[in-house]
């Protein structure tokens, strides 16, 4: 970042700016990465998943594949790991959208007093918001629905499937 002694206060509060902005990218990468490990599982369980139902519909005509009950044993396994990793996803993007949100409110609660003090009111650059769309009207909201809706309603489908399967019974303890 540089001796802050050695630079103008602009080219200070441009350097912190660059870090905040730095760790929002960041943050938005792991989500990224996260959410293709998420969908790419989640495309492998729904395939298999699929195979199984079409070993399921045939165990009864079939005597050398596994019996019915061993395949709905193995249906509840892909759920569950289905829903695990939907809750995972789910909580972990939650993790990132929420050291974004601290990035974005440190920056501007530094901002806020570097204006206030005195000697250095003149000196603040006008700069964008360290996250795409501010928070202006809510907007940023937007752009988390995708990260966070999307492996919840994973994990609702892999509980459908689980009590299609199951039926009522498997949520009665």
């Amino acid at each position: 970042m540089g001796d802050p002694n050695s630079m103008s206060d602009k080219e200070y509060v441009l350097n912190i700016y660059k870090a905040f902005r730095e760790k929002v990218v960041h943050e938005d990468n792991l989500v990224h990465q996260r959410m293709i490990w998420f969908v790419t599982l989640q495309a492998l369980l729904f395939t298999s998943f699929a195979i199984l139902l079409g070993d399921m519909s045939t165990a009864t005509q079939k005597a050398w594949q596994l019996e019915l009950d061993q395949l709905r044993k193995l249906a509840l396994v892909f759920s569950s790991v289905g829903m695990v990793s939907a809750l995972a996803a789910a909580l972990s993007v939650g993790a990132a959208f929420g050291a974004i949100d601290k990035a974005f409110n440190d920056w501007n609660a530094t901002i806020q007093s570097w204006k206030e003090c005195p000697k250095r009111q003149n000196t603040v650059v006008d700069l964008p918001s360290v996250i795409g769309a501010g928070k202006l009207s809510g907007t940023h909201w937007f752009g988390k629905i995708a990260g966070t809706a999307f492996p919840l309603s994973i994990g609702v489908a892999w509980l459908a499937i689980i009590r299609e399967v199951y039926g009522a019974s498997v949520f009665q303890f």
